[in-house]
């Protein structure tokens, strides 16, 4: 028997589809007093590409109103420039649009590299001064990070400290430890953030916004210039 909230997660599983089927769709870029049309190339996350020739009338930070064309039907829905490059722009990706896609992960994850510390709340055999714990950030979500801690005992699963790290902007939070493996000369560690503030998720959600949007730029730069030289 399904409770109403099951029923609409169930039916929400059926109707919801691959946002690649959005992929090379004719796509209306609307602002103010100004209509194009360009193709959408990338939809991954927080953040979608449309290839648009007008790409430079259009305003970063501005809002706009996209109209996709798909073979699954019509979506529209109102977003915002968050980049722009030689013949395309990138806007967010709105929660509610992003409901109607299935995705391997229900936030963004990117990669990074920073560092940082992790604050035990008691010490150890390995740490009998319970001095901070030097950690390499290797990737970060809304929900969580992965670390890599050298030279020191594992935590257990479970474990609940603190992490202080740099990603452009200081950001300490209390984390729980869900995974553990060992690598080479210390351990990965996934974790889950604990109690984050408005503010910090606001923060953190600029900046998985700001790095996937670099990281494809660039990628795709990279990509082009490859294929020029075959």
């Amino acid at each position: 028997m399904y409770t109403n909230s099951n029923l609409a997660k169930k039916m929400n599983y059926q109707t919801s589809i691959a946002a690649s089927v959005l992929l090379q769709c004719k796509t209306v870029v609307e602002k103010e007093d100004f209509v194009s049309t360009g193709i959408l190339t990338y939809a991954e996350g927080d953040v979608i590409e449309v290839e648009i020739a007008e790409y430079k009338l259009f305003d970063l930070g501005k809002p706009v109103k996209l109209t996709v064309y798909s073979k699954a039907g019509i979506y529209v829905f109102h977003t915002m420039v968050v980049a722009k490059d030689r013949g395309a722009i990138m806007v967010l990706n709105p929660p509610d649009n992003r409901k109607k896609f299935k995705e391997q992960r229900e936030t963004t994850r990117v990669q990074v590299d920073c560092k940082g510390i992790l604050l035990r709340d008691h010490a150890s055999k390995d740490n009998p001064d319970n001095e901070p714990i030097a950690l390499s950030l290797k990737n970060i979500s809304l929900s969580g990070m992965g670390l890599a801690v050298y030279a020191y005992e594992p935590i257990p699963v479970g474990s609940q400290m603190s992490v202080r790290v740099d990603i452009g902007f200081p950001l300490t939070c209390r984390v729980e430890i869900i995974r553990c493996e060992f690598i080479g000369q210390g351990h990965y560690y996934g974790v889950r953030m604990l109690s984050l503030t408005s503010e910090q998720t606001s923060a953190i959600r600029a900046f998985i916004v700001k790095t996937q949007t670099v990281t494809y730029f660039s990628k795709k730069k990279d990509d082009a210039s490859k294929a020029a030289e075959e």
